[in-house]
């Protein structure tokens, strides 16, 4: 553990994905955050008929996406790894933020921004309740997920 009580390496992003303090400026987010740019940069000026090598991009840039995913350019991410959008998930012009570890539910129509760690859905979207210690737990023991 470095001086400042901040650890080095793979622990920065592990400390980032965890919601907690990290340093962004630190070497292992800053190669992340550069690696995502040329894919971003790709994807938001393809050809408005390029859908099939967006979504090869899309697929490349985001830790997981189903069948049929729509994002309109431009789409804007630190490192994407930690995006999951499901089969039929369609996100439009920037038109809102979702926080970290929110979650969406299926069909739901986002007009504004989500807080982080919390369970939203419908039409419009709002947000239907905090995400608990029970609900990690659950899915940590569902995926196979370790960490917070």
């Amino acid at each position: 553990m470095g001086t400042d009580g901040h650890t080095g390496g793979r622990a920065e992003r592990l400390r980032m994905v965890a919601g907690r303090t990290c340093r962004s400026r630190g070497p292992e987010l800053t190669r992340q955050r550069a690696s995502v740019k040329p894919a971003l940069h790709e994807d938001n000026s393809a050809h408005p008929g390029a859908e099939d090598p967006r979504a090869e991009l899309l697929r490349t840039l985001l830790g997981s996406v189903g069948e049929h995913v729509w994002l309109e350019p431009s789409f804007r991410c630190d490192c994407g790894s930690q995006i999951t959008m499901g089969s039929g998930a369609c996100a439009n012009h920037d038109r809102a933020i979702l926080g970290a570890r929110a979650v969406i539910g299926a069909g739901s129509v986002v007009t504004r921004d989500v807080p982080p760690d919390v369970v939203a859905a419908g039409n419009p979207c709002r947000v239907l309740r905090p995400i608990t210690d029970e609900d990690r737990a659950a899915y940590r023991a569902t995926s196979g997920a370790t960490g917070a």
